[in-house]
Parts: C-alpha cells; sequence; structure tokens
C-alpha cells in the first residue's frame, strides 16, 4: 500500500501553520532496493518506519526503526539509510524547512507559543528518536487511499495531510515532557484534523448501513466524543451530518444518470424511496423527480 507514497517524490508545498511556514522540499517511500548515499543539506527530515527495520545512520549514531518509529534529523547532520538489499524494510522520509510567522494578529498567542514549543523541542536537537503516537501513520494511509481513489480535491487535501503529518510528529516527539499544559494543546490543536477525518470517513462511507456506534468505534472514541467533534466543527450533528452527505450523492445521481428513484435511494444510502423523498423535499423542498426535471431543463414547479 505505502508504495503509492512514492507519487509524492518531488512534490513541494508552502504550508501555514500557527507560528511558521512549513516548507514542504519532498516527501517519499524508500525500501530495501533504493540506495540511498551519505549526504547532509540545509534541510531536516523525518523518519517514519513503515514495514520491516531499518537502520538510519545520522551523524556517527545508528538508529533502528521499526513500524512506528520516528527520526527526526537537523539540517547539515550527514545521514543515510544502511543499505540491506536482502532485508525487506520501507519508511517514509520527510524533508522539510521552517520560516518564523510574524505579525499574525488573529491567531491565539497560546497557540502560537504552545506551537513553537513542540517545533523547538524537535529542531533544538541534532537527531531525535521517537514513537508515533498522535497519527502519523494514519495521515499516510489517509493519503494512500486518496491516491488509490483520486479523490476530488486531491491535492488540497494532501497539503491538508502532510502538515498533518509534521505536527503529529512534534507531538509525538513532545510525548513525555512536563510541560503540564500539553494534553490539552494535542486536543486543540487536533480538533480540526479529527473532525476532517472522521467526515472523510461518513463520506465514503455514507452509502453503507451507517449508525454513530460504527463511526466511534472505528476511530476508538466514545459516541458522546464523537457527536462533540462534529458539532464543535461543523455546528450540526452526527445525523443531520449523514444526510447531508447521503443527499449529495442523490442530488449527484439525479443530475447525471436516469437511474430509478429506488437505485438512487439505496446508491445514496437511504435504502427506501421514501426515505429519500421525505428527506429531499424536507432539504430542498421540492421531490427528487422534480429536482432531475430542473437538472434537465424543464421549469421546475412548486
Amino acid at each position: 500500500m505505502y508504495e503509492t507514497l512514492r507519487n509524492l517524490h518531488g512534490y513541494s508545498y508552502k504550508a501555514p501553520l500557527f507560528s511558521h511556514d512549513l516548507i514542504i522540499q519532498d516527501a517519499t517511500y524508500c525500501c530495501n532496493v533504493d540506495f540511498e548515499a551519505s549526504h547532509h543539506h540545509n534541510f531536516g527530515e523525518i523518519y517514519l518506519g513503515l514495514e520491516g527495520t531499518t537502520v538510519i545512520r545520522a551523524g556517527t549514531e545508528d538508529y533502528t526503526l521499526e513500524k512506528g518509529d520516528l527520526l527526526y534529523v537537523g539540517p547539515l547532520v550527514s545521514r543515510r539509510c544502511v543499505f540491506q538489499p536482502a532485508q525487506h524494510f520501507g519508511y517514509f522520509l520527510f524533508t522539510f524547512n521552517l520560516e518564523r510567522r510574524i505579525g499574525i494578529s488573529e491567531i491565539s498567542p497560546k497557540f502560537v507559543s504552545d506551537e513553537m514549543f513542540l517545533i523547538h523541542n524537535m529542531i533544538c536537537h541534532d537527531s531525535l528518536l521517537g514513537r508515533d503516537e498522535c497519527g502519523c501513520i494514519y495521515e499516510l494511509q489517509i493519503l494512500c487511499e486518496t491516491f488509490a481513489h483520486k479523490t476530488i480535491g486531491g491535492l488540497l487535501r494532501i497539503n491538508n495531510y502532510l502538515s498533518n503529518f509534521f505536527i503529529s510528529a512534534a507531538q509525538s516527539f513532545a510525548k513525555g515532557k512536563s510541560r503540564i499544559d500539553f494534553d490539552q494543546l494535542v486536543l486543540c490543536e487536533t480538533t480540526k484534523n479529527k473532525a476532517i477525518r472522521i467526515s472523510d470517513w461518513i463520506w465514503e462511507n455514507c452509502t453503507e448501513d451507517l449508525n454513530l456506534k460504527a463511526v466511534s468505534e472505528h476511530f476508538n472514541y466514545s459516541q458522546r466524543q464523537i457527536q462533540r467533534i462534529i458539532f464543535d466543527y461543523f455546528g450540526i450533528g452526527f445525523l443531520d451530518l449523514l444526510t447531508q452527505y447521503r443527499l449529495g450523492r442523490a442530488k449527484c445521481l439525479l443530475s447525471h444518470t436516469m437511474d430509478s428513484i429506488e437505485l438512487i435511494s439505496q446508491a445514496s444510502g437511504f435504502q427506501t424511496a421514501k426515505n429519500l423523498r421525505r428527506n429531499f423535499k424536507e432539504s430542498f423542498g421540492v421531490t427528487p423527480s422534480k429536482y432531475r426535471q430542473c437538472m434537465h431543463g424543464e421549469q421546475l414547479h412548486s
């Protein structure tokens, strides 16, 4: 699955964070068949072990990476993967630089200072070993799905997922630090990320017989947490969000196919034509058939 991350090779983007601009220089998947000569440059790098066991030499230190292990290597530090052609392994390599943002008055000073704490904790080291505890692998899995399904808006999502990967790595490196409000900071910084992840999954599965319990089990959150995250970000509850997604799919099918209302109700997750008609009329004031007539050029009547 992770081989699709090779599509990112050569990718560059400037992503605004709270306290810095994240300059993404490259991101790619590497494995045992990729020979890497020793090198150093003016960028930082984050390695994330994905498969097998990888040995990274940073300066004079050798770091063994297994799945879920993170390694930060700072600028100007020589680094290379120890070449082991007979042993399968795979890792994600994220290359970046940072530029300080100045005068962003609309951002809470606390968010700025807290993010600076996370970043400084990482970049003050020549090299730093950690463990993914904040969702780095999850962001890469979603990236792989984006490539596999050629999701609409994929480029924007790639930017978001790579930015989330960086922040998740910084959070993981800072786990165990003595800062009292760190866990509260993680919650504040990732509320948006959690909402996007949850809503993406609901969208992808809205045609199934989906309920709040299934969502909570998938993300390992309580049903109350799922409801709160959705409401805090979208201003509506789970059922309303699910219904909106299903209506969106139904509108697309009504506009671009001549499938029967019964088939569209099943394909959009409403299961029955009666449910589709009721929800469609409540939301848009017209029946699905009238909406289809309008989309096909006929005058819409109430």
